[in-house]
């Protein structure tokens, strides 16, 4: 569904002096993305994850290679081909409070992109914002609250219900549970499987945790230096990884006491 192929981005950082430094935040990247999956592109802080996430997205362009989604070039699309990607491609970001205006009620947070794809009357968008908030384990009577009403978890899963709104075909999930706590991440990840597997999206999982990449992905590329280093197509190798920046990301997790989680959570966690 996503094919990235040879995708180059390149900044100019202007530094003392009037002088320019060069950074390739991506580097000859290619890789695919099949429907219905979930593939963890995993990396250290400046490693182009993120510069990847934006040139999917099209905040950002490549300076070179191609960026195809369902068979459409991104860098070629014509006006009615954009609006339909904007509707089938959506991003989670990580922080939850910059992601959403204060001052609009969670009804009209989750409305956005409602109002910019899909035709409903006004009394169908309410029912539409309703379920979703079910859907996402909330309540209905959140509509009516306001983003400083809601923890960071609820708020997150807010902007889920959002992103899920116009029925995606892909959602990126840019960091989009490490400003929450262990266990909110689990029920975080657990609700968007639950969403995976009744509507077949699939997942561009940008992140540095391999816990929750084993936890919720299916296939994982570890990326340094805007390039593809390791790809599995099996997160239960994820230990046996070889490439040095692999080895040093799995030095670098926590431990986590899996018995205490499924406990708190009420079911094991596998």
């Amino acid at each position: 569904m996503l094919e990235i192929q040879q995708v180059s981005k390149t900044y100019r950082k202007k530094r003392l002096f009037g002088e320019h430094e060069t950074i390739e935040a991506v580097k000859n990247m290619s890789f695919t993305l099949k429907q219905g999956v979930c593939l963890a592109i995993v990396g250290e802080s400046g490693s182009g994850k993120t510069t990847l996430g934006k040139l999917i997205i099209g905040m950002e362009k490549p300076d070179s290679g191609i960026i195809q989604f369902d068979h459409i070039n991104l860098a070629t699309t014509c006006k009615e081909e954009k609006k339909q990607l904007q509707k089938n491609i959506q991003i989670v970001f990580q922080d939850c409070h910059s992601a959403v205006n204060p001052k609009m009620k969670i009804r009209d947070i989750i409305a956005e992109p409602m109002n910019c794809h899909l035709q409903l009357t006004k009394q169908q968008q309410l029912e539409k914002i309703k379920e979703l908030l079910v859907q996402v384990g909330l309540s209905e009577r959140d509509a009516q609250k306001y983003p400083h009403q809601l923890s960071g978890g609820q708020l997150q899963r807010v902007t889920i219900a959002r992103a899920i709104a116009t029925d995606p075909k892909l959602i990126i999930l840019d960091e989009s549970i490490n400003s929450l706590d262990i266990l909110v991440q689990i029920s975080i990840l657990k609700l968007l499987k639950k969403l995976q597997q009744e509507r077949g999206f699939s997942y561009l999982f940008i992140t540095h945790d391999l816990h929750a990449v084993s936890l919720f992905a299916d296939e994982v590329a570890v990326v340094d230096q805007g390039e593809v280093v390791e790809f599995l197509h099996d997160v239960s190798q994820i230990p046996c990884m070889t490439h040095p920046i692999s080895q040093r990301l799995l030095a670098s997790r926590l431990p986590i006491n899996r018995q205490e989680i499924s406990s708190l959570q009420g079911e094991q966690v596998s």
